[in-house]
């Protein structure tokens, strides 16, 4: 698959998306596919009901810092969720983890230097170049 990324907001999603991948991945490692096979997409959007009613919880109903699970580990486990539900709804969710299989190796690196400009101070770099 071959993107085209023009914006900061796709760049960073495309960097974000990836970390929720990787966990995706470790936690399949620990769990396999048949607890989420067992109760197929039904299953998988009771666990997204639970994650939104925990952000709710989360962001509406304390004054206090979480203890026990981030805003960002439940930003993480709602989109992984929706991926697991994608997978499903096309019939890409493996019934059985298979013993052996080519480990995927992938670089994806934040940008580490982002510049944003303005039109107007496009137009005032044009005038010193002329």
């Amino acid at each position: 698959m071959k993107i085209q990324l023009d914006t900061i907001a796709g760049k960073r999603a495309l960097f974000i998306a990836a970390e929720c991948v990787s966990l995706l991945d470790a936690k399949q490692k620990d769990y396999g596919p048949k607890n989420i096979t067992r109760f197929g997409v039904r299953g998988v959007s009771v666990r997204l009901y639970d994650k939104v009613e925990r952000l709710a919880n989360l962001l509406m109903d304390r004054n206090e810092s979480p203890q026990n699970e981030s805003l960002e580990d439940t930003f993480r486990d709602i989109t992984n969720y929706g991926l697991i539900g994608l997978m499903l709804l096309s019939d890409e969710w493996p019934n059985e983890e298979q013993l052996e299989f080519d480990t995927f190796y992938g670089v994806i690196e934040p940008e580490t230097k982002i510049e944003i400009t303005t039109g107007t101070e496009e137009k005032e770099k044009e005038k010193e170049n002329v």
